[in-house]
């Protein structure tokens, strides 16, 4: 099922400070200051400056055509009270046709939003809005800070709205160049308890204008001028215009939705949406104005009625002048040299007022930027001091970290001495090993040479020779066993070989008698196996018997 989220295009205050985000409001937080975004407009110029640049040509047209310089408009007046910018003299009502509630406004803005908190918010619906709010009244800022990035909402949603509302800031700009001049555009979703949102201020310009200047400040001409007229069927322009906005999001949503290949976001139903959502100061106010325009219209007919009885006067009065004229025209040759005297030093003060008055707006303008910069220079400062904090923190760290190193360097060099140390062991005993093993080649060397001299013998003997022997071997006299124990302690030179010689020899010693007592017997069965009923004559057969088996 497809989404479905409000569209809103509001009327808001113009608040230049606040949209450029020099300060951080109340109600954002400086972690999210990285989100916001600048799209349209020069962020070195001022909104009055803008404003002037687009009626410069407008206003030195007007100027062009004054025969009277009282009349003009800015520096090039001699009337002090219209020495002033346009932007100024609509301000301040002095440019203006109307007067009172009849003043134009010089710049609108429009907060353009898809969704509310609810359903596409900065932060997710976790995120405690007293919580962070009690947090940095009581100056845990960075802990507010913390708490506000751990409940960031992650929807896609945010992306494409962000996205949609910045195509349909782009068309909104190009929508009608001629009569809707857009000066900047921001977009802020640094406002954790809100929803991302972009700002539009923009300028009304009516033309076409037969007298006075061609084309003006009018919102309501202008509006009309792009097809944005009040009926008895339908709404005030600046309403109109508002719906067109929010038209253009809506489109823009289908538009997106097809590049990026999603469901379309369903905008809900109207409902009064553009009265919910506007200023109702402003929506009165509009009513007022039309009530005064009405009001207005009436007077200008009677002032109309005075006027074309004012000319009959003065044409009266014309006359009577012409004859004046002519006595003065005499007097007049006697006072033209004081008249160019005059003339001259008049000349010369309006060429120091205008020089003074520039003067005065170049200060102006240059305070404005030194107020600018000051202000960035004391978020600097802020941002220098937070990062001077974090450098002593990781200088600390370092040093620990050095003294570890140097500690480990230290351990290194002396499990490095200790290997050396082995190493030398190491070669010492390859060493012994060799010599071991020479040793081990010379001994097998002599076994060889014995086991040839014994060959012949167990040629004889095979089998029975061999079954013989390892009987002998176990049952050996335990004096003789004892002597081959030590000789194989003497000669080996391996120390597991020598501590089981010496296990074996202890064992034999303990046992000796026993082992002398069965060796007879043994002897003289083996004497009556391997010969039968062979008898010898005398005993010392017997015992050579004995010796040479």
């Amino acid at each position: 099922m497809a989404e479905s989220m409000t569209v809103s295009s509001s009327q808001g205050r113009v608040a230049e400070w606040h949209d450029a985000r020099i300060t951080t409001p109340e109600n954002a937080d400086k972690i999210l200051a990285d989100k916001n975004e600048h799209w349209i407009g020069d962020v070195n110029k001022t909104d009055a400056d803008k404003f002037n640049e687009i009626f410069e040509d407008d206003v030195a047209n007007f100027n062009a055509k004054q025969t009277r310089p009282s009349r003009k408009m800015g520096m090039e007046s001699t009337n002090p009270d219209r020495q002033k910018s346009y932007y100024d003299g609509i301000v301040d009502g002095t440019f203006c046709t109307g007067s009172g509630k009849m003043k134009e406004t010089p710049i609108y803005e429009a907060v353009l939003q898809i969704g509310n908190k609810n359903d596409n918010g900065v932060t997710d619906k976790d995120f405690d809005m007293q919580h962070w709010k009690t947090l940095k009244k009581s100056g845990h800022e960075q802990e507010a800070s913390d708490y506000v990035l751990q409940h960031l909402s992650n929807h896609p949603n945010k992306e494409r709205t962000k996205r949609i509302i910045n195509k349909a800031v782009e068309r909104i700009a190009n929508f009608d160049p001629e009569h809707l001049k857009v000066l900047r555009a921001d977009w802020h979703e640094d406002e954790p308890c809100g929803t991302g949102h972009a700002h539009i201020a923009y300028v009304l310009k009516a033309t076409d204008y037969k007298t006075g200047m061609e084309s003006r400040v009018a919102s309501v001409k202008a509006l009309e001028q792009m097809g944005f007229k009040k009926t008895k069927e339908s709404e005030y322009g600046i309403v109109q215009l508002h719906e067109k906005f929010k038209s253009i999001i809506e489109e823009e949503m289908i538009a997106d939705a097809l590049e990026y290949g999603y469901e379309a976001i369903q905008r809900t139903a109207d409902s009064g949406e553009h009265r919910k959502h506007s200023d109702v100061d402003t929506f009165r106010e509009m009513m007022e104005e039309q009530e005064a325009l009405d009001s207005y219209k009436s007077e200008l007919e009677q002032k109309e009625k005075q006027i074309k009885q004012k000319r009959m006067s003065v044409k009266k009065e014309q006359e009577k002048l012409e004859e004046k004229e002519k006595e003065i025209t005499k007097k007049e040759n006697d006072i033209k040299a004081i008249t160019r005297i005059n003339e001259l030093a008049v000349q010369k003060n309006t060429e120091l007022l205008q020089a003074n008055k520039s003067l005065k707006e170049e200060l102006y303008v240059q305070e404005r930027v030194i107020q600018h910069k000051q202000k960035s220079l004391e978020e600097k400062e802020h941002d220098v001091q937070g990062k001077e904090l974090r450098i002593h923190l990781d200088t600390d760290k370092l040093s620990k970290r050095e003294r570890s190193i140097s500690q480990r360097e230290s351990e290194i060099s002396q499990k490095e001495s200790d290997l050396d140390n082995r190493e030398s062991l190491l070669s010492k005993r390859e060493e012994n090993v060799i010599l071991l093993t020479e040793g081990q080649q010379r001994i097998t060397e002599e076994q060889q040479r014995k086991a040839d001299e014994f060959q012949h013998r167990e040629d004889a003997l095979q089998a029975q020779a061999y079954n013989l022997t390892e009987r002998e071997n176990m049952l050996t006299p335990a004096g003789q066993v004892v002597d081959m124990l030590g000789i194989v302690q003497t000669t080996s030179t391996n120390p597991k070989i020598q501590e089981a010689a010496k296990l074996i020899q202890k064992y034999v010693s303990k046992n000796k008698e026993t082992m002398d007592r069965l060796y007879p017997k043994y002897k003289k069965m083996q004497r009556e196996q391997f010969f039968g009923d062979t008898s010898f004559d005398v005993p010392q057969q017997s015992n050579d018997y004995d010796r040479n088996f």
